[in-house]
């Protein structure tokens, strides 16, 4: 389908995401969306739920990224599905209205912080949506990219590979989404990161981009297709164009990066199974930190251990043996 060349990024990320993926040690397939509202919109994932018109590829990599299995390990469902259905704001495990690129770092809006979301559901491919809220809140160019370059550090440093997407159009604000995203690209380039560029695909499909929001200016319009998506059918769906691209660039992150690298990430773990595995902090609520363990198949466990609690017991104990790294909850710690 031609959109132009927008799919495609005029520098090599293959060999750079290959180096990150290597040192990851999370849940398979697992492709979460850190997000604002546009991220958090039902219509956002629809197409990737209940089609129509999925090919036979696309079919095997949602299986592969577990969409609509309804649980931690389905990206789709982490950024839409509200964690309190009586949230009037609706806010998702991974995607709330006005989260800026500083909130998503420091955990605001509803969310835990970025750092305590990786470990909790360990991706191997993050998308980060985020951008139209700075916008909103005046934030300066340099304080924007910073922010972002601090999220994207966070996940290559867990073994993620991120995939950025380019801000969506908006009336109000066009000329500084623009200056935004040629900033986003930069980095990319410069990061060597792979892009959903869905503000050029836009462009490529209709001159008057703006065309793809709905009457607030800001949201992007939606109309579900019959069969599978033509291009007429992308011009008349900013979201169904947008869903499009996100599964297309994790299919070719997927066969570019993660394939390659599978063989060697397998030998690298083996011997580990059976083996208890440490101890993870996180914060999934402020004020709410505890110790948590998973499973073989990386799931949390019902061991989760108050960070005070845990600690004030442990040393209260006299102890008689030594335990090791982030295995301090599992008998007496001197």
């Amino acid at each position: 389908m031609d959109l132009g060349g927008a799919t495609t990024e005029p520098w090599d990320w293959t060999a750079e995401m290959q180096r990150v993926a290597r040192s990851f040690r999370g849940n398979e397939g697992v492709f979460v969306q850190f997000g604002d509202s546009l991220t958090l919109a039902r219509p956002n994932v629809l197409w990737a739920l209940l089609g129509p018109g999925h090919t036979p590829e696309e079919r095997a990599f949602l299986r592969w990224a577990h969409a609509g299995e309804d649980n931690e390990s389905d990206g789709w469902y982490l950024a839409t599905t509200p964690k309190d259905p009586n949230d009037p704001r609706h806010t998702a495990f991974t995607a709330a209205i006005g989260c800026s690129a500083r909130y998503l770092i420091s955990g605001e809006k509803g969310l835990p912080r970025l750092e305590d979301m990786i470990a909790m559901y360990r991706p191997q491919l993050a998308l980060y949506a985020l951008g139209a809220s700075d916008i909103i809140r005046g934030t300066s160019l340099p304080d924007y990219v910073r922010d972002v370059e601090q999220a994207i550090d966070l996940l290559v440093d867990h073994g993620t590979v991120p995939i950025i997407a380019t801000v969506t159009p908006s009336e109000a604000a066009d000329d500084a989404v623009r200056r935004m995203n040629d900033a986003l690209r930069d980095l990319a380039r410069r990061r060597r990161l792979p892009v959903v560029d869905v503000y050029a695909a836009m462009a490529h499909l209709n001159e008057h981009v703006l065309a793809f929001l709905e009457e607030d200016g800001v949201h992007l319009t939606w109309e579900h297709p019959t069969e599978a998506p033509t291009v007429a059918d992308f011009r008349r769906s900013g979201y169904l164009l947008r869903c499009f691209l996100i599964i297309r660039k994790g299919m070719e992150v997927k066969a570019k990066v993660l394939e390659p690298t599978a063989p060697r990430l397998r030998e690298s773990t083996a011997g580990y199974e059976g083996v208890m595995a440490k101890r993870e902090k996180i914060q999934p609520n402020e004020g709410d930190s505890r110790y948590v363990r998973r499973d073989e198949d990386g799931q949390f466990t019902e061991d989760q251990v108050d960070v005070g609690r845990s600690s004030a017991a442990d040393q209260r104990q006299q102890a008689e043996h030594t335990s090791k790294p982030g295995h301090g909850d599992e008998g007496d710690r001197s």
